[in-house]
Parts: structure tokens; sequence; C-alpha cells
């Protein structure tokens, strides 16, 4: 995933929005059991779908030339001004 174009950019953008409003809207069902047996499933969580969408929002800045307006990391403790 390191070689993609805005294009492609903006279409796994597109689609992890899609996963996560779906997500947020319907609800998840991860295990279902039955006498006879079961089943589970693994679904990313929200957190790892916005990193996700952090992710690519830096890779798509990085090659339209653009700020990502996540802005830079500020390491402290306390308010500051």
């Amino acid at each position: 995933m390191a070689d993609m174009t805005l294009a492609e950019i903006d279409s796994a953008l597109d689609q992890l929005r899609a996963v996560k409003q779906s997500r947020l809207v319907g609800g998840v069902v991860t295990r279902t059991q039955y006498q006879s047996g079961g089943s589970q499933r693994e679904y990313a969580s929200l957190a790892d779908i916005d990193g996700e969408i952090a992710r690519l929002e830096v890779m798509r800045a990085r090659l339209a030339g653009t700020s990502t307006g996540n802005g830079p990391i500020r390491i402290g403790f306390g308010r500051r001004i």
C-alpha cells in the first residue's frame, strides 16, 4: 500500500469512512453460539479504522503537497498556550 495514487487513496478513504459510518449506525455482532456450534467474526475496531484513515490522509497530503490539517504533535503536561 506504499505506492498508491491520489485516486486510490481517496477511494480507500471513502470506503473506510463508509465502514465506520455503518459500524456506528448498525452495530456489530461478533459472536453467535448455537447448541451445535457457533461462529465468531473479527471486525476492525473504530480505533483501527480511525488510525488507517489518519495514515491515508497523511499519505494523501504528501502526494498532493498539502497540509494534513492535524497539526504538530506537542508533548507536555497541563495547559499550553
